[in-house]
This record gives structure tokens, C-alpha cells and sequence, in this order.
């Protein structure tokens, strides 16, 4: 099988000191909603609070630092009760490198949230929701994209996560701008004329294809990840451009799983025992790109997690080996 870029998946050493948490928080921050759960000692959750996300970047940590706290606060007071928590373990989007976790963490404990603090990636936290420490695959598409795997001697592996610049095809700011880039072709007579045209202009209330030239300067990452959803409405109508948009980002989704695949050298037959789990707006449980994900990794044979997912209590396990 041809794979794309692969590389070990970085992680976080642990402290060498196991300690039980009274009152450990899981937090799982993306660029639209920061997540935090309290739990006890016994995993019995006290309280959750949502607020307002951030993605961390290694030019600034403070929007996501800011995130993190208000999440946790919102819980703990959901909660009953008062910070510091015993220990926290905080997915962040962004944080993939070590400098980048490390800065936050740095930030974080200078606010005095926890006693035990630990930064990691929204994606460990979704894949430890998903198979604690055992072996599986993971596919996230939201926003972005991104897959991870653990084989069955611990070893990690990472596809993807590449950020709006190099990768995250499938994702929805991918299909997004695959739609504007068509739209436009459209306009000036180089491609097939889209409903994408009159679809789009609509949903962001612009008179005219020009008028995109100077929104899409304006525009955020999640503002653009945002037309995903007519993207993938136009696909459903008929719309032929928009269905190979739609096509083309689920053949890219599922090249994300046979790199993995290959990375862990699977043996043929043995595809049986593997389980995949589908995790992200788009591609979770309901989500508008899942069903034909499906019928496109179906000729893998891997067998689906039956989910849901959920990060935040992941991430609590994760706060319990601190």
C-alpha cells in the first residue's frame, strides 16, 4: 500500500511518581469549544462545563492557556468544587510539538489550575476514549484531519495533522476550499459550472463570486471550515463538482488509514481484528461525510468502534497516570 507522510507519533513522557487524583479534570480544547470534565477517584464524572476554544501555535500559547482555565473553572464550580484540580490532562489542538506543549504547560502552571498538569494533542485524548492502552486506529476529521495508531507492541504512529498550509485533506476547510478554488474556475469559464456558486454566495450573503476574493482574506480557518456543510449538501442535491469534492476528500481520508496500515506492516487476513474509530464533525457518529467514508473504507475490512467517543473522559484517564 502507497502511504503519505508517517511519522512516530510524539509523546509526552508522564511523571515517574504515580499518584491517585482525588479530583482530576480532562479537558479537550478545539478552535471552537474547550470541554472539561470533573471526575473522582473512581472515574464517577462531578461535573462538565463548555466555553469558548482556541488553537494553540507556537507563535502564542495565551488564547489556548485561556481556554484551558475556563473550561476547567466552569467544571469545577459545575462541579461543587474549588481549584486547584488534584491533576489535569488537557488536549489541545495545536499543541503537536513538544515546544508548543511545553510552553503551554509552562503558562498553565503559572495560573495555578492544578497540582498536576499535563498538555497533550485533542487526538490522544480521542484515541485513549477509544482503546485505553491497547492497539487501534483513529481517523479525526473536523476542521482538519488527522489519524493515529497504536500496534499491538505499543508502538505509535501519526498520519496527517499537517495543518490548512501542507495537509489536512478531507477535513472541512479542505472541501471548502477545493469548492471555492471550483467555483472560481467556474466563474471564468476553466471548469464545469457548480450550484456551489449560488450556494455559497448565499450562505455568506455576497452579491457576486468577486466578492469571495476579499472574504477569504478576511476569513478565518473555522469561518471557511464553516461552508464544509454546503459543500456536502450540494453533493447530496446532485451537484457533480461538488460530489467529486466529496469524493476526492473521502479517497483522502482513506489514504490516511492504509498509510497506517502499512506503518504497522499488516499481515493479510489479519484485517479482522483491527478496529477503526471515526471521530470529528464530520465523520462521527452522524456526521455528513461518515456514511460514504464507510462504503469507501469498506474494501479494508476493518471493523468500526461502536463509539461514541468521548475526549474529555479519555483525557481524565490520562490525568489519572499523572
Amino acid at each position: 500500500m502507497a502511504g503519505g507522510p508517517l511519522l512516530p507519533a510524539a509523546t509526552a513522557p508522564f511523571s515517574s511518581v504515580l499518584t491517585v487524583a482525588s479530583i482530576r479534570v480532562g479537558v479537550d480544547v478545539g478552535g471552537t469549544d474547550a470541554v472539561a470534565v470533573v471526575v473522582d477517584a473512581g472515574g464517577r464524572e462531578l461535573g462538565r462545563a463548555r466555553a469558548a476554544g482556541a488553537v494553540a501555535s507556537p507563535t502564542s500559547v495565551d488564547a489556548a492557556a485561556a481556554a484551558v482555565e475556563r473550561a476547567v473553572t466552569e467544571a469545577l464550580a459545575a462541579a461543587g468544587q474549588a481549584g486547584p484540580a488534584d491533576a489535569i490532562w488537557a488536549g489541545v489542538a495545536g499543541a503537536g510539538t513538544e515546544a508548543v506543549r511545553a510552553a503551554l504547560e509552562a503558562t498553565l502552571v503559572d495560573r495555578g489550575i492544578a497540582r498536576r498538569l499535563r498538555v497533550g494533542t485533542d487526538v490522544e485524548a480521542a484515541f485513549e476514549s477509544a482503546f485505553g492502552a491497547g492497539p487501534g486506529l483513529l481517523l479525526i476529521a473536523g476542521t482538519g484531519s488527522v489519524a493515529m495508531a497504536r500496534d499491538r507492541s505499543g508502538q505509535l504512529w501519526r498520519v496527517g495533522g499537517w495543518g490548512r498550509m501542507l495537509g489536512d485533506e478531507g477535513g472541512g476547510y479542505w472541501l471548502a476550499m477545493q469548492a471555492l478554488g471550483a467555483l472560481a474556475r467556474a466563474e471564468d469559464g476553466r471548469a464545469q459550472r457548480t450550484a456551489l456558486r449560488d450556494a455559497v454566495l448565499v450562505r455568506l450573503g455576497l452579491d457576486t463570486p468577486r466578492d469571495l476574493v476579499d472574504w477569504v482574506e478576511r476569513a478565518t480557518k473555522a469561518d471557511v471550515a464553516a461552508l464544509a456543510p454546503v459543500v456536502l449538501a450540494q453533493a447530496e442535491q446532485g451537484d457533480p463538482v461538488a460530489a467529486s469534492i466529496v469524493t476526492d476528500g473521502a479517497a483522502a481520508l482513506r489514504s490516511h488509514v492504509i498509510a497506517l496500515l502499512d506503518a504497522m506492516e499488516r499481515d493479510e487476513g489479519v484485517s479482522d481484528s483491527l478496529v477503526l474509530a471515526l471521530f470529528g464533525g464530520l465523520i462521527g457518529d452522524g456526521g455528513p461525510l461518515r456514511t460514504t467514508l464507510e462504503r469507501t473504507l469498506a474494501p479494508l475490512g476493518l471493523r468500526l468502534h461502536p463509539g461514541p467517543l468521548d475526549p474529555t473522559l479519555g483525557a481524565t484517564e490520562l490525568a489519572a497516570r499523572l
